[in-house]
């Protein structure tokens, strides 16, 4: 029974030994491969650097020389412009002293014109504030109208009711013998405030 015994342990020992040969082997074809697509990698990166290179070199060439030629078309855009200058500026010379004479002559037609228009206006304003005026105070009747409009609660208040003051909605809030706060409606019904109403 023992020679069985070592003699299946030692199978078994082949066979664990050769499967671990085999995974082994597959870890280093897989680590080969890996070194190979990284190196492909690296040559391909290599060369789309050289090419970006060279794309940028041409392409700052071309710019140097379009800065040469547009440098030597605003240089003849200056003089060009010079030249127009001055012959605007005999041009303006002559036509300001024309313009002088016609705007003397505007000037008094425009200023008759003004004090026309002003009386004109004058008139207007009076008018207006009359009826502004009148507006004005059917506004103010109506307002108070309003006003004296105001409804009175159904209510008397009683000996334990303390009056604490009107709130936003101008509703009288009382405070009862223990502490809690409330109004009454128009129709004399008491309705208690949450504790976040509360003054």
């Amino acid at each position: 029974m023992k020679k069985y015994l070592v003699v299946f342990m030692v199978c078994l020992a082949i066979a664990v030994s050769g499967i671990t040969m085999k995974a082994s082997a597959a870890d280093d074809d897989a680590k080969k491969l890996k070194k190979k697509t990284e190196q492909k990698k690296d040559k391909e990166d290599k060369k789309e650097k050289k090419e970006k290179k060279e794309k940028k070199d041409k392409k700052e060439k071309e710019e140097k020389a379009d800065k040469k030629e547009k440098k030597s078309k605003k240089d003849e855009d200056k003089e060009e412009k010079a030249d127009k200058k001055d012959k605007k500026a005999k041009k303006d010379k002559d036509d300001h002293k024309e313009d002088k004479s016609d705007k003397k002559k505007k000037d008094k037609k425009d200023k008759d014109d003004d004090k026309e228009a002003k009386a004109d206006k004058k008139e207007k304003k009076t008018k207006k504030d009359k009826d502004d005026e009148e507006k004005d105070d059917s506004k103010s009747d109506k307002k108070e109208k309003k006003d004296k409009k105001i409804k009175d609660v159904r209510h008397s208040k009683t000996a334990d009711e303390k009056e604490l003051g009107k709130d936003d909605k101008g509703r009288m809030i009382y405070e009862g013998p223990r502490g809690g706060q409330y109004y009454y409606t128009d129709h004399g019904t008491k309705v208690y405030l949450k504790e976040d109403d509360k003054k």
